[in-house]
């Protein structure tokens, strides 16, 4: 492995940094243009970091697990969707049993319920 200096912008100015290659590419990188090198070198540094914050996140959810700390994800799975049809058949067999006047009470009442949920909600651009 060789390793190679280099400064690089940040936010807060200029830093010295050192990136490691194999001795190969280190071999390659002598013989190229100091500007070639020095580009190669900062995408290198950049790949580093973000393998090393991949790396991080990673041992940080496998230990999250290990503790027992499990993280269910938040999209439908194909057994939500056959339980929210089967409540849909429900409610349609429920409402096929109304008559017009109380499926109009029952449309009103969930239309204010949504309308209320929607203006409170904050979430409709409104607001």
């Amino acid at each position: 492995m060789k390793r190679f200096e280099i400064m690089i912008a940040t936010d807060r100015g200029e830093k010295k940094v050192s990136v490691c290659v194999s001795n190969e590419v280190a071999l390659m990188l002598q013989a190229c243009p100091k500007g070639i090198r020095i580009m190669y070198l900062k995408d290198e540094y950049e790949e580093q970091l973000h393998q090393r914050k991949e790396t991080r996140r990673h041992i940080s959810l496998d230990k999250s697990i290990e503790n027992g700390h499990d993280f269910e994800s938040q999209e439908a799975t194909p057994i939500d969707f056959v339980l929210q049809e089967e409540e849909n058949e429900r409610v349609n067999k429920i409402l096929e049993r109304l008559s017009v006047r109380q499926k109009e009470v029952f449309v009103l009442h969930a239309l204010d319920s949504y309308l209320s949920d929607f203006v409170t909600s904050g979430d409709n651009g409104y607001f």
